[in-house]
C-alpha cells in the first residue's frame, strides 16, 4: 500500500513537471507569436479597404507581410461614408490566405471604423494655377510663401509647440505633389476629420485659387511627436540622489503627448530613485521623489522669526520632510509640544506664519511658550 502511495505520488510529480514545462513552452512561445493588432479607427482614399489600412501586423516574415498586407478585404464605403470591419472577419480573411488561427494571437479592436475621404484630383494644365500677386508685384513663387507641407505641419504642430517640442510628419501616397503648392499661389483650408492630434490623423485640404475652390482632396498622416527628454546617462541605482552627470538629453518620440518625459536636466538633479534606472532610459517623475533634508527622530535648528528678530531654538522631527514641506515638530524639552514648521534647508525649519499682532502661535510654541 505504501508503495503504491509513492509509485502515485511520484506520477502525480511528474504530472506536474510536465504540465509546468508545457506552461513555461506555451508563455514563450506566445511571446514571440505572430499576432495581429486591429485599429479602433482609420481613414482611406482608395475604393478597396486593404489589410495594411485597418491592423498592424508583427512577427511575421516579411515577404508573408507584404501578402497579407496587399488583400483587399472589403469595398470601401462611400466618399464621407464609414464602415466596420470587425476581427472576426479579419480572421476569416487570414485564415483563407493560408494564416493558422490557432498559432496566431489576435488584439486590438473587436472593430476598426473605416472612413473614406476624397481622393486627390489633377487640375487640367493651365487650370487653377494662376499666379496672384502680392502688394510688391511679386507672385506667390518669387514671394516664397508656405507650402502646403508647411501650412499642415504648422497645424498639426501647435500643441507641441507648447510643450517644447515639434512633430514629425509621414503623409499617405494619396496627396502626392500637392504637398508642394504654395501660398500666394493657392490658399488652404484644413478641417479635422478625428479627434486625434497624434498617430494617424485624418484631414480634408481644400484649396482654393483666386478665390475659387480647384482641389479637394482626404489627407492621411501619421504623427509623431519629438521632445528633448531626459534620460539615464548611467545607471541610476534605487535611492541614489540624481546628479547632472547621472543625465542627458535626447530627442524622443512619442505618440502620445502625456507619455513625454522632462526637457530639464533641473527638473530631476537632486531627487532620489525610487528604482533602478537603466541607461537611457526617459527619467520619469513616477521614478523620482524629493530627498528629505530633515528625517524623523533628527534634531534640528528652528528658526522663529518675530519682527526683525531670528531666534534659533531646536526641535524633534515627527515625520521626515523635503524642501517647502510643511512638518510636524516637538519641543526639545520634557513637556514635548507639538508644532509645525516648514523645511527650509538640510537639519533646518523655519515657523509661521507670524501674526501682526506678535508671534504666531506656533512660533510661541517653538521657543518654549505654554499652550
Amino acid at each position: 500500500m505504501q508503495r503504491k502511495d509513492c509509485d502515485m505520488m511520484k506520477a502525480s510529480n511528474q504530472f506536474k513537471v510536465g504540465l509546468l514545462i508545457a506552461i513555461i513552452a506555451g508563455v514563450s512561445q506566445s511571446a514571440l507569436a505572430e499576432s495581429v493588432e486591429l485599429w479602433r479607427d482609420a481613414a482611406i482614399t482608395d475604393d478597396q479597404i486593404y489589410l495594411r489600412d485597418v491592423c498592424t501586423l508583427s512577427q511575421f516574415d516579411e515577404a508573408v507581410l507584404d501578402r497579407f498586407y496587399s488583400i483587399a478585404i472589403a469595398k470601401a464605403p462611400e466618399i464621407g461614408e464609414s464602415a466596420a470591419i470587425s476581427m472576426a472577419g479579419i480572421r476569416r480573411v487570414l485564415s483563407d490566405n493560408g494564416l493558422n488561427p490557432a498559432l496566431t494571437t489576435f488584439k486590438g479592436a473587436t472593430d476598426c471604423q473605416v472612413k473614406r475621404l476624397a481622393r486627390t484630383f489633377e487640375s487640367e494644365p493651365n487650370q487653377g494655377t494662376a499666379q496672384v500677386a502680392d502688394a510688391s508685384g511679386n507672385n506667390g513663387t518669387q514671394h516664397g510663401g508656405r507650402t502646403l507641407r508647411e501650412v499642415i505641419e504648422a497645424d498639426l504642430g501647435s500643441d507641441a509647440e507648447s510643450l517644447g517640442g515639434w512633430v514629425e510628419v509621414v503623409y499617405g501616397k494619396s496627396v502626392g505633389s500637392m504637398l508642394e503648392m504654395r501660398e500666394g499661389e493657392f490658399e488652404f483650408e484644413i478641417h479635422r476629420t478625428n479627434d486625434k492630434q497624434l498617430g494617424l490623423v485624418s484631414m480634408d485640404v481644400i484649396v482654393y485659387a483666386q478665390g475659387k475652390e480647384v482641389q479637394r482632396v482626404g489627407v492621411v498622416a501619421d504623427v509623431t511627436f519629438v521632445k528633448p527628454t531626459v534620460v539615464a546617462a548611467r545607471p541610476i541605482n534605487l535611492n541614489a540622489t540624481v546628479s547632472k552627470r547621472d543625465v542627458s538629453i535626447v530627442n524622443k518620440s512619442y505618440k502620445r503627448f502625456e507619455s513625454a518625459g522632462f526637457a530639464s536636466a533641473d527638473a530631476v538633479v537632486g531627487q532620489r530613485a525610487k528604482r533602478f534606472i537603466r541607461v537611457g532610459e526617459i527619467v520619469r517623475d513616477r521614478n523620482l521623489e524629493p530627498v528629505p533634508l530633515v528625517k524623523r527622530g533628527q534634531i534640528v535648528q528652528v528658526h522663529s522669526k518675530a519682527g526683525g528678530v531670528v531666534i534659533e531654538s531646536v526641535g524633534r522631527v515627527m515625520k521626515a520632510g523635503a524642501y517647502g514641506d510643511v512638518i510636524e515638530l516637538q519641543t526639545a524639552d520634557r513637556a514635548k509640544r507639538k508644532f509645525t514648521a516648514m523645511v527650509t534647508g538640510p537639519g533646518l525649519v523655519s515657523v509661521g506664519p507670524i501674526h501682526a499682532n506678535g508671534l504666531g502661535a506656533d512660533t510661541h510654541l517653538a521657543l518654549g511658550g505654554e499652550q
